[in-house]
């Protein structure tokens, strides 16, 4: 998994920061007012994800609540 940054081109003592921190520079955009943003990245290992579990509903059960919202809608 990977930390992502960005980092206004302007600013290198914020740059040398992330640098030291252990970030590395993985891309460099401008906007039309020609300021740079370096996006920089950094991997995090350690990092316990969590997992997000959600009930779906079968299809069939699906179908019927979306024949009964249409019939209920034009009623």
């Amino acid at each position: 998994m990977w930390d992502i940054i960005k980092v206004n081109a302007n600013s290198p003592s914020s740059i040398l920061g992330f640098l030291t921190e252990g970030y590395e520079p993985f891309a460099v955009t401008t906007d039309r007012y020609d300021e740079a943003t370096i996006w920089m990245k950094k991997e995090v290992t350690n990092v316990k994800q969590e997992r997000i579990s959600k009930e779906v509903p079968s299809r069939t059960q699906r179908r019927k609540t979306d024949s009964t919202a249409k019939v209920s809608s034009g009623a």
